[in-house]
Protein backbone atom coordinates (compact mmCIF):
# COMPACT_ATOMS: atom_id res chain seq x y z
CA UNK A 1 0.00 0.00 0.00
CA UNK A 2 1.11 3.73 -1.10
CA UNK A 3 1.95 6.24 1.57
CA UNK A 4 -0.20 8.62 1.14
CA UNK A 5 0.52 12.22 -0.38
CA UNK A 6 0.36 15.29 3.04
CA UNK A 7 -3.12 15.81 3.91
CA UNK A 8 -5.01 18.19 1.16
CA UNK A 9 -1.58 17.85 -1.39
CA UNK A 10 -1.70 16.28 -4.82
CA UNK A 11 1.44 14.43 -5.72
CA UNK A 12 2.65 17.80 -8.16
CA UNK A 13 2.19 20.06 -4.86
CA UNK A 14 4.24 17.67 -2.80
CA UNK A 15 6.67 17.13 -5.65
CA UNK A 16 7.18 20.86 -5.52
CA UNK A 17 7.52 21.23 -1.75
CA UNK A 18 10.09 18.83 -1.39
CA UNK A 19 12.17 20.04 -4.36
CA UNK A 20 11.28 23.89 -3.30
CA UNK A 21 12.17 23.70 0.47
CA UNK A 22 13.50 20.10 1.17
CA UNK A 23 16.23 19.60 -1.43
CA UNK A 24 18.93 18.56 1.06
CA UNK A 25 19.75 14.78 0.94
CA UNK A 26 18.16 14.10 -2.48
CA UNK A 27 20.05 12.06 -5.01
CA UNK A 28 19.92 12.88 -8.49
CA UNK A 29 17.45 10.39 -9.26
CA UNK A 30 15.10 11.18 -6.59
CA UNK A 31 15.35 15.08 -7.46
CA UNK A 32 14.69 13.84 -11.20
CA UNK A 33 11.74 11.70 -9.96
CA UNK A 34 10.50 14.87 -8.47
CA UNK A 35 10.18 17.20 -11.65
CA UNK A 36 8.56 14.63 -13.39
CA UNK A 37 6.15 14.29 -11.03
CA UNK A 38 5.47 18.39 -10.43
CA UNK A 39 6.28 18.87 -14.70
CA UNK A 40 3.82 16.24 -15.59
CA UNK A 41 0.92 16.44 -13.68
CA UNK A 42 -1.83 15.02 -15.84
CA UNK A 43 0.13 11.67 -15.88
CA UNK A 44 -1.00 8.80 -13.06
CA UNK A 45 1.10 7.62 -10.95
CA UNK A 46 2.08 3.91 -10.29
CA UNK A 47 1.68 2.40 -7.31
CA UNK A 48 5.64 1.69 -6.87
CA UNK A 49 5.79 5.71 -7.42
CA UNK A 50 2.86 7.05 -4.89
CA UNK A 51 5.19 4.33 -2.62
CA UNK A 52 8.33 6.40 -3.77
CA UNK A 53 6.75 10.01 -3.39
CA UNK A 54 5.66 8.68 -0.08
CA UNK A 55 8.72 8.15 1.54
CA UNK A 56 10.40 11.29 -0.33
CA UNK A 57 7.20 13.55 1.88
CA UNK A 58 8.77 11.34 5.10
CA UNK A 59 11.84 11.94 4.75
CA UNK A 60 11.43 15.54 3.48
CA UNK A 61 9.47 15.67 7.02
CA UNK A 62 6.14 16.22 5.72
CA UNK A 63 4.06 13.31 7.20
CA UNK A 64 5.12 12.02 10.04
CA UNK A 65 5.11 7.69 9.85
CA UNK A 66 2.12 7.85 11.90
CA UNK A 67 0.19 9.58 9.44
CA UNK A 68 1.56 7.10 6.92
CA UNK A 69 -0.04 4.03 8.87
Amino acid sequence: MALPAPAGMTPRETALEILTNHPDGLSWKAAQFLGNVAGCPDRSLSEPQLKWLGKLAVSAGLICVGEAA
